[in-house]
């Protein structure tokens, strides 16, 4: 008897992908307007440590020319959370919180605790970011990080 086969994608030959490059390396831009599209929560694994990362979506490019409109890029872990008797220092003056201020602020959300409805507000908002190019021990390799966030006035939001 033979052998039946159920396929849900068409088979498609996509020929050789070496020459690939995942992420291209952007040069270091200063006040590029993204838009957020996806917001994490994350934690080490005892969460005494806890903090977002957004994926933001280039919007009208680099430069003049558009270049790497509608690009995505990371920004760094932001912290919201550091378990005050791991981390006195840090929580002590607050300074874990610095980069979280900035996104907040800069989404038109400063005030709001974090929490899952904050996260989805995050979603759609414009901010402008800096992009920068970091070594990321993890992937081994050079990165785009968002870093730097700031509001983008509401005149400029289209």
């Amino acid at each position: 008897m033979p052998e039946e086969r159920f396929d849900v994608v068409d088979p498609v030959d996509v020929g050789d992908l070496s020459d690939v490059q995942e992420n291209p390396i952007l040069p270091a831009t200063k006040r590029v307007k993204c838009v957020v599209k996806r917001v994490n929560a994350n934690s080490n694994k005892d969460k005494t440590w806890r903090w977002l990362n957004a994926g933001l979506q280039i919007k009208d490019g680099i430069d003049a020319q558009g270049k790497y409109k509608n690009m995505y890029v990371n920004t760094d872990n932001i912290c919201y959370y550091a378990d005050p008797t791991l981390y006195q220092d840090a929580v002590q003056d607050k300074r874990h919180l610095g980069k979280l201020k900035n996104l907040l602020k800069a989404t038109g959300l400063l005030g709001r605790k974090v929490d899952d409805q904050l996260i989805q507000d995050m979603k759609g908002k414009q901010v402008y970011a800096d992009i920068i190019q970091i070594q990321d021990d993890y992937v081994g390799e050079l990165v785009n990080r968002a870093v730097r966030l700031r509001e983008v006035p509401i005149e400029e939001q289209v």
